[in-house]
């Protein structure tokens, strides 16, 4: 299920931009699929990430293996853009003319599924509203599945979490499963909750349920999952309000390293790193969460989407 969503994930970008009233159209922004053939390729396809940081959204970055380069390129740079490429004789093709012709795609999979569906909760078929997985993870909530909150967003939602281990024991080691922490990436949250219903549901796991307490937090930004259903589907930060632009990269705002590569400090770019490290209250709550269980954490799990790699 992972890998498949993976594939449509790729191409659910964001660009960190001024919020709307109504949703965001993207009918005139293009996929543009970039072919690096050599390593100058990378270096100039490097300066143009970082002069187009907040125009041009470049979903995977250029690396040593010269894999495709995925970008989302709005009308207002698109020319631009598409000049520099042409000027640094980097080849690149036009994947799709229309994005929102994707997102429209998708959102009539998940009508389309709902209408034909008679099962309740679906863990493997379509994408859940924040609404409905807090709701169901209420109602499955048990001794061996505990419901909780880790805390409060910006925008004073609840930040759902389930912990799951088999009655008895104490002093278990716990595992951490950190999802949805990029509020566009929809796949994480599905395949967390997928994960869970398989460890509360199927007797294969005992053994590990036995030692283990799993805690799964399944959209640890949910200001944005919210956002990205009723809003920009393509939105990737917290919600927090820095002056003209809106939220950091929670994923950028852990004290390790704050700030440093990979990071901007722009307000407006999608991977800025907030006015200071932990100023995000989900990364906060998250970090509050592992430290309770200092000195009895197995591993910690950060799940991203796009090219089924976890952290």
């Amino acid at each position: 299920m992972l890998c498949k969503a993976v594939l449509f994930v790729a191409l659910l970008g964001a660009i960190g931009a001024l919020p709307t009233d109504g949703p965001v159209d993207y009918s005139h922004h293009k996929i543009v699929k970039i072919l690096p053939k050599r390593y100058g390729d990378l270096q100039r396809l490097h300066r143009l990430k970082d002069v187009f940081d907040t125009k041009v959204d470049f979903w995977n970055p250029p690396v040593a293996d010269m894999r495709p380069v995925l970008t989302l390129v709005g009308p207002d740079s698109g020319y631009q853009f598409l000049r520099s490429l042409n000027a640094s004789r980097i080849p690149y093709e036009v994947v799709a003319n229309s994005f929102q012709k994707v997102i429209d795609n998708e959102r009539a999979e998940m009508r389309a599924h709902r209408l034909y569906s008679r099962a309740g909760f679906d863990y493997e078929k379509t994408y859940h509203t924040y609404e409905e997985i807090v709701a169901e993870l209420t109602s499955i909530s048990s001794p061996k599945a505990k419901y909780a909150s880790i805390g409060q967003t910006y925008q004073k939602r609840d930040i759902p979490s389930i912990t799951i281990t088999n009655p008895g024991g104490s002093g278990k080691k716990a595992i951490f499963l950190e999802c949805g922490i990029h509020a566009r990436e929809w796949v994480t949250t599905a395949a967390c909750l997928w994960i869970a219903n398989e460890l509360i549901t199927k007797t294969d796991y005992d053994t590990i349920l036995n030692k283990y307490e799993i805690i799964i937090v399944p959209t640890l930004n949910s200001d944005g999952y919210v956002y990205t259903h009723t809003s920009n589907r393509n939105w990737r930060k917290t919600r927090s309000q820095n002056g003209l632009c809106y939220g950091a990269d929670p994923n950028r705002n852990w004290d390790a390293s704050w700030c440093s590569a990979g990071a901007s400090s722009s307000p407006c770019s999608d991977t800025y790193c907030g006015t200071a490290a932990f100023s995000e209250i989900e990364a906060k709550n998250m970090a509050a969460l592992v430290t309770a269980k200092r000195g009895n954490v197995a591993a910690y799990f950060s799940v991203h989407s796009y090219r089924c790699l976890i952290d």
